[in-house]
This record gives C-alpha cells, structure tokens and sequence, in this order.
C-alpha cells in the first residue's frame, strides 16, 4: 500500500459520515404521526435531495437504497484494482435482496401487486411476476448465469425449507466472493479488512446455523455445506463442531465465547438480528474512526447501511402508529446509554 494511497477517499468519507443524521433526528422522527411528515422533516436535512416530497414508505425506501448504490458507484471510483473490484461487487447485494424479494412473493402467493415499487435494481416488467407466478419461470428469466447456477437446483422444490436453501446460498456466494477479493489485497489492508469482514461472516454462520438446528432440522452435513469459510473467530473445524451440536449445546458454546451477546437476555429469536446488526454497527463504527486504510471505506458502506437501515424502520413504525419508546427499540442504534447494550 502506498501511504496516503486512500487520503483523497477518506477526506470524501469523513465529510459524508459529518452528515449523518444525529441520534435526535430518530427520536424527533418517531414522535412523527406518518411518513410523509417523516420525509418533510428530512427535507431539512443532507438527505434532502433525495426525496421530492409526494413519496409513499415504498418509494421512499427505494429512494434510499439507490441513494446507497450511487455513494457506493461515487466512492469507487477512487480506487483501482482489486479494491474497485471489491467496492463495485458490493452492488450484487441489491440484485440478491431483490430476488429475496421476489422469492417470498412466489412461494407465499401474495404481494405481486407491490413488487414493483419494491425492487432496487430488477427491473419488474422482465419478469412478470403474478402471485401464480412459479419460482422455476422466474429463475429461467434471470440474467445473470451465476444466480441460475444457485437457483435452479431449487426451481421445482416445494416443500417450504427451499426459501431458506436458496437464500443461504445466495449469501454464502455474495460473502464467498468479498471474501476470495480481501485475500488479494496487500498486507496492510489485508488483515484490518479480512477482520470487519470475518466477524460478519462468523455471525451470519451462527444465526443460519441456529435456525437450521431449530426450525429446519438440517442435518450436520447440510448445515456444514451452507456455511461460509472465512470467519474471524470460527474455523471450518469450530463450525464443524457446531453443526454437529445439539440446539441446547449450540447455544452453550457460543454463550462461551466472543459472541454470547447473541444470546444474552431474552426474546432471543426476536432480537437475534438487531443484536447482530448492532454488534456490527458498533464495530463499523470504531473501524471508521481509527483506520485509515480500506477497511474505513467497509466501514463507511456498513454505516451507510444501518443509517438507511433505521430510516426505513422508524417509517414502518409510523406506518404501524408504534409507541415512541417501541420504535426506537426497532433501531440498530442504542437509546439505552450504552453500546454495549445489544437489547
């Protein structure tokens, strides 16, 4: 790494991450009664550029998340090689989340009147997609030869697990690929960014692992193939040993080490993900502040996301007319006086 390769890229980040809204813009949005006031208040904020005034939670969220694709697109630009390519291959994760999107529809039979306003980057009228739509029609009209490959085992499956096989797979090829790119990095970006990716990738294998064990009843073998190598703490042999657990042992072991927080408390299953998403959002945050090597850009996309994150559910929490203290139980971020809250 030439030093002060990355100074031009992370003066640009800082400057964004300074616009970030604040912890009271969350409290004064959940005192909010409807998104389009939530939108009017952000109107008065960076992000008012985005928003025109006259858009409903689907729209607005959309909005958002293009607004994510175009920072990440901006940013890369200040990078070459491997690290452009790691940067540009983070856009896969809206192409995934939207076929996540139009998977639930097809398997549950509903919500195709919606989907359009709903995808980020598929284009709907592609795909046609009608409530009676079958998942094997859908896969023979995707693009991307990659996603069929993952797919197409599972297009004539009908028991219900098949959602949760196609959607582990699809993960498991997004963090494999990220995780195959650090590996070319050079020394001094190598180790700070194979860390914040490794935690993720430890976490992402816990919580697939545990819902495996309890609502799927997968067996070691299909656990094990699910999982992704390249963990920060857990290795193959360490999620060997977990797959082959029982729930109750599962759970012990992991209490055991630097991820109990996952199970600290109650409501476990209810709060599995938001203790995930904080954890990291926390560490992103840290990472930020203290490097200045690529691993600020990684942690500058993870907080971008967990701030667009929050957005979408203090507006889902208006929509459902949640008490205050309720949505901002809903956030990644702590209201709690502490980070080290995961609750």
């Amino acid at each position: 790494m030439i030093i002060g390769e990355f100074n031009a890229v992370n003066a640009k980040m800082s400057a964004m991450a300074s616009k970030f809204l604040k912890d009271e813009d969350y409290i004064n949005m959940a005192r909010l009664n409807s998104v389009s006031q939530i939108i009017e208040y952000l109107k008065n904020t960076s992000l008012s550029f985005i928003f025109d005034g006259d858009e409903d939670s689907f729209e607005a969220e959309k909005k958002l998340q293009v607004y994510r694709i175009n920072t990440i697109k901006k940013l890369s630009k200040y990078f070459k090689g491997v690290y452009r390519e790691f940067a540009l291959e983070l856009l896969n994760e809206f192409t995934i989340m939207d076929i996540k999107k139009i998977l639930r529809t097809l398997k549950i039979g509903d919500g195709a009147r919606t989907l359009e306003s709903r995808l980020i980057t598929l284009n709907y009228r592609d795909y046609d997609i009608k409530n009676n739509s079958s998942i094997a029609d859908f896969i023979g009209k995707i693009k991307n030869k990659e996603f069929v490959k993952i797919l197409k085992p599972y297009a004539d499956e009908k028991d219900d697990i098949v959602l949760f096989y196609m959607e582990m797979n699809l993960d498991k090829f997004f963090y494999t690929k990220l995780f195959n790119l650090v590996k070319n990095f050079d020394r001094q970006n190598k180790k700070p960014a194979l860390e914040l990716l490794g935690i993720r990738i430890d976490l992402l294998n816990i919580i697939w692992i545990y819902r495996g064990l309890k609502y799927y009843d997968l067996s070691p073998e299909e656990l094990i193939n699910f999982t992704v190598l390249g963990g920060h703490y857990l290795s193959f042999d360490d999620l060997k040993d977990l797959s082959y657990s029982s729930l109750d042992k599962f759970v012990e072991k992991i209490k055991s080490g630097p991820y109990k927080f996952l199970f600290d408390g109650t409501y476990t299953d209810i709060y599995m993900d938001r203790r995930n998403n904080r954890y990291i959002y926390y560490l992103a945050k840290s990472d930020f502040l203290k490097n200045s090597d690529f691993s600020k850009f990684m942690a500058f996309i993870l907080l971008l996301n967990y701030e667009i994150k929050d957005l979408t559910s203090v507006m889902e929490s208006r929509r459902f007319n949640m008490s205050l203290d309720r949505s901002l139980n809903y956030l990644v971020r702590s209201y709690k006086g502490s980070e080290q809250i995961w609750l």
